[in-house]
């Protein structure tokens, strides 16, 4: 086995001469698996099968460690269209780098009549690329989808989704006075989903999700049980909506119990009636055990010509921040804090101008403002290495920004996103850990039927680390390369350069990401 992956590493530095090619692949602290059903039109459902060129090796992902905290407007990973003769029901992808050392991923995607079984299995080892930073997770997801024909005469389209996923993932808090500290955490979830946008008059969306996370050093002990359910009644001039949703969340960490429920009801009407103009607007309530609140909406889409469009929105709204999600976005923070954020956007206003050509060109720009209470964030201010969660009232939030999207066979898929940020408290002093500008690019192309390159690019300036900004974090740089060779119908190699640049990036103090890596590997698909 050492032998064939020596080779595989030998074969992959030699496709280096010829070209590069990119991708960026951080620990990812979650890896969860969401699904985009398609109502299948015709009585046999078409397999969600694999393609030849991987979600992964088109866009990949950014794992927490390489996102900056809370950022807003994570990029939409938007994927450049497959035909259905490149699809295969099975892939296994395995690779060695110089600090992965090794990652591997087995996909498994089977259809029957109106059913389709999909399997992923993973598992990934980051080495030491500085003392004692350490990364290791491996997982399983099981997913089921059920269709009912479009030609049924009862609920035809309907979609049932069942499904679950276990993970455990163990790090090392490197950046801390205690770097040996090992963190070791799993997650389980449980999810099922009844859906229909295919008739006409009547759409409804039903989810039910059941999720455990376990911070084992911490005997910290997370149960979120959540349910939502939404309707919708459609008429020629104008749609009638609703919806629910409902959290029980169940906290235990040494003696201590937390429960606590969170209710959110919304009611909203849509009018088509006016020449070129949508009109939405409703009304959401929602609340905790110890807080409430009653916020209006209205949201205007006007078509202005052809592909081009603005639309303009009012949407205050209370978003629910359970324990879990605060180790998501920061897998730092300290065991002092078992309870949930009731994030409160009492005004928030984003408006922009999109512009579209079919499915080759579309672009847009954009403007945002929002007004907070109880926003949090994050500060290593007692221990070095270990974060207090912080919460402020009446933090103002503007942000602007750009976004292109390409796909084209001749020039490539292209993916440029571009945002300004300026996140300040009520004494006018910038939020912790929100970079100011944020550049994330991405490029692939299809060289040949066998050599196919993608190239990343993201960039991130004027991140304080302190509420008094007077220290601030380096400029963050990473461009990463990759290339994927066709070797044989099924069989694919496969070079992946990782920071290339070699930067110190820091989105955390004393957290260096990952130095250069080189991994190579092969895919197999059937």
């Amino acid at each position: 086995m050492k032998r064939i992956i020596f080779l595989l590493l030998i074969f992959s530095a030699a496709l280096m001469a010829q070209e590069e090619q990119k991708s960026i692949e951080l620990p990812d602290f979650v890896i969860t698996g969401s699904q985009s059903i398609q109502i299948p039109k015709a009585e046999k459902v078409k397999p969600e099968l694999i393609p030849i060129i991987s979600k992964d090796f088109l866009l990949p992902n950014y794992s927490p460690e390489l996102m900056p905290l809370l950022i807003e407007s994570v990029p939409v990973k938007h994927i450049p269209g497959i035909s259905a003769d490149d699809y295969y029901i099975g892939r296994l992808n395995v690779g060695l780098g110089l600090y992965t050392y090794p990652i591997g991923e087995l996909n498994l995607s089977a259809p029957f009549d109106n059913y389709l079984f999909g399997l992923d299995i993973w598992g990934k080892n980051i080495k030491e690329y500085t003392d004692y930073a350490y990364f290791n997770t491996s997982g399983v997801s099981l997913k089921n989808d059920f269709f009912v024909s479009p030609n049924s005469d009862f609920l035809p389209g309907t979609s049932v989704g069942l499904g679950g996923l276990y993970e455990r993932f163990s790090y090392r808090y490197f950046g801390a006075a205690t770097p040996d500290s090992l963190s070791e955490n799993d997650l389980m979830n449980f999810n099922f989903s009844v859906r229909n946008k295919f008739i006409r008059k009547f759409n409804f969306d039903f989810d039910f999700n059941g999720r455990q996370f376990r911070h084992n050093n911490f005997d910290l002990n997370e149960k979120l049980f959540s349910g939502k359910a939404e309707m919708s009644v459609n008429f020629s001039l104008f749609s009638l909506g609703g919806g629910a949703s409902i959290k029980r969340q169940m906290t235990d960490h040494t003696n201590i119990n937390f429960r606590e429920n969170f209710y959110s009801f919304t009611g909203f009407i849509k009018l088509y009636s006016l020449s070129d103009l949508i009109v939405t607007g409703g009304i959401t309530y929602s609340s905790d055990e110890d807080n409430s609140s009653l916020y209006p909406f209205v949201a205007l889409n006007y078509k202005i010509d052809e592909g081009l469009s603005a639309y303009a929105e009012y949407k205050p709204r209370v978003e629910f921040v359970d324990l879990y999600s605060l180790y998501k976005q920061n897998p730092y923070l300290k065991n002092n804090f078992i309870g949930n954020i009731f994030l409160k956007n009492k005004s928030a206003f984003k408006a922009g101008i999109n512009y579209g050509i079919t499915d080759i060109l579309t672009a847009g720009v954009w403007t945002e403002y929002k007004a907070s209470d109880n926003y949090y964030y994050f500060l290593d201010n007692e221990q070095t290495g270990f974060y207090n969660l912080i919460t402020e009232n009446d933090v103002k939030t503007y942000s602007g920004g750009v976004e292109l999207i390409l796909k084209s066979q001749i020039p490539g898929y292209l993916n440029l996103k571009a945002g300004y940020y300026k996140i300040k408290n009520s004494a006018g002093m910038i939020i912790p850990f929100q970079p100011e500008i944020r550049f994330d690019a991405t490029y692939m192309k299809e060289i040949t039927n066998n050599f196919n390159i993608v190239l990343s690019y993201r960039f991130m300036k004027g991140a304080y680390t302190d509420l008094t900004n007077t220290d601030i974090l380096p400029d963050y740089h990473n461009l990463s390369f990759k290339i994927e060779y066709k070797m044989f119908d099924n069989l694919y190699f496969w070079t992946d350069f990782q920071n290339i640049l070699n930067k110190s990036n820091f989105v955390y103090p004393n957290y260096r990401e990952k130095s250069f890596d080189l991994i190579g590997g092969a895919t197999y698909r059937w």
